[in-house]
């Protein structure tokens, strides 16, 4: 019997700390608590600004983050809640596109830090990298 209450006790646990992921944009709008939060979003504080596009591909949620030379990253992967309004990007498939900096191109990435203080705008952190971006 103690073993029995032993295990449901370390199995609620785990449950409990367990976080909520989505590979979809529709259960990001619903983790962010914005139906209406954009997709497309604008980075303003490089000379080259980003710009940051969420959409969905094989069953993951899809960022391409660019600017106005080419590819700056793709990424694959789900979003997992870290917090009320801090969420994790994590990778299935990272790529550095030609127009990263060559010194961002030797990291390799399995997780994206995002926050999401409200709709209008959103952090991105990874490797050394941290960008602030407004909706488009």
């Amino acid at each position: 019997m103690k073993v029995i209450v032993i295990f449901l006790i370390f199995s609620i646990s785990i449950l409990a700390h367990a976080k909520e992921c989505t590979n979809t944009l529709a259960g990001l709008k619903t983790f962010t608590g914005h139906p209406d939060v954009s997709m497309d979003w604008l980075e303003h504080s490089t000379s080259t600004p980003l710009t940051l596009k969420l959409t969905e591909k094989d069953n993951l949620i899809f960022f391409k983050l660019t600017n106005s030379k080419g590819v700056w990253a793709e990424v694959l992967g789900k979003f997992c809640k870290d917090g009320d309004r801090s969420f994790i990007a994590k990778t299935s498939d990272f790529k550095w596109g030609p127009e990263a900096p060559s010194l961002a191109r030797m990291k390799t990435i399995k997780e994206i830090s995002i926050d999401l203080p409200n709709k209008e705008n959103l952090k991105v952190s990874v490797a050394f990298f941290s960008f602030d971006f407004k909706p488009l």
